[in-house]
């Protein structure tokens, strides 16, 4: 087979052209078991030259269709020639070309979503924070042993109550403070109560034997107004903080239900909120005895 003579009589049948005994040399040329692949390649890049606006032979099929094609070709008597349509079909290659590039987006974002799972990025976020403001204000009170109520907030510098030989004052630094003759022995003890409610600063207040005790809110603290008998004993609720004025003589003893803690002298802290569930010594300076 001259492939050079094969591609004319190609170019001779798709332009139309090609004499009868032209169309027989091609049709005995594809009924030949001689080089049948060189014979698609060209019949497939003639049918290409002729028809590139879309028209697509089914793969696999090119030679028989054309074989086909030449056995059914005949030359009338009037020398017209008649052929059969190629069974092809037509393909919108713009939109080829469109769902190519939907085609191509979608694989790109699929590509970018599992390239995303496979290796997620670590989003590290400014912790925010909201920071809670101190109380600026005081609420605390005084509930003295008759009864009377002392409101702190209200209250000017100077003498605040009086019970007995014992005053109450408040400070110009604010602290409220006890001071006057301590009671004997063989008077009644009198107690008052201060108390800090929720929202309130830290109250500070001293004692009349000088210890100091800085208590917090949604707090309250029993004490006696005159430490006269052999220990010193206040009770509390809540949170308070203690410097106790050292007094070998007579042990302090801090209270709250079945527990107290017992010093002679020393700087604690004693958490016992009602709603927590145990109750928290913490030891500053010197030593305590918790039962």
């Amino acid at each position: 087979m001259n492939p050079e003579r094969l591609q004319y009589l190609f170019e001779k049948y798709f332009d139309k052209t090609a004499s009868a005994e032209e169309r027989k040399e091609l049709s005995d040329l594809l009924n030949s078991d001689d080089n049948k692949e060189e014979m698609m390649q060209l019949f497939a890049a003639s049918w290409e030259r002729y028809h590139g606006d879309g028209d697509i032979i089914p793969a696999g099929r090119s030679l028989e269709i054309l074989r086909q094609i030449l056995l059914k070709d005949r030359v009338t008597e009037t020398g017209e020639t008649t052929s059969i349509e190629i069974p092809t079909r037509r393909i919108a290659w713009r939109s080829i070309a469109a769902a190519a590039g939907v085609i191509l987006i979608v694989c790109s974002a699929g590509y970018l979503y599992l390239n995303k799972k496979q290796t997620p990025t670590e989003i590290v976020s400014a912790p925010v924070i909201q920071d809670v403001k101190a109380p600026v204000s005081n609420r605390a009170l005084i509930t003295l042993s008759n009864g009377q109520k002392v409101f702190l907030d209200s209250a000017t510098n100077g003498q605040l109550a009086a019970q007995g030989n014992v005053q109450i004052v408040k400070l110009d630094n604010g602290v409220i403070a006890y001071q006057g003759e301590k009671q004997t022995a063989d008077q009644p003890i009198q107690y008052n109560t201060l108390e800090n409610p929720r929202g309130s600063k830290v109250i500070n207040i001293t004692l009349s034997d000088g210890s100091k005790v800085w208590l917090n809110a949604s707090s309250s603290l029993t004490y006696p107004i005159s430490f006269n008998a052999k220990e010193r004993k206040v009770t509390i609720t809540g949170e308070a903080y203690f410097e106790v004025a050292h007094d070998a003589n007579k042990p302090f003893t801090v209270s709250k239900g079945s527990t107290s803690v017992q010093v002679l002298g020393t700087h604690f802290n004693v958490n016992a909120y009602n709603d927590e569930a145990a109750i928290k010594v913490t030891l500053l300076e010197g030593s305590v005895k918790v039962a």
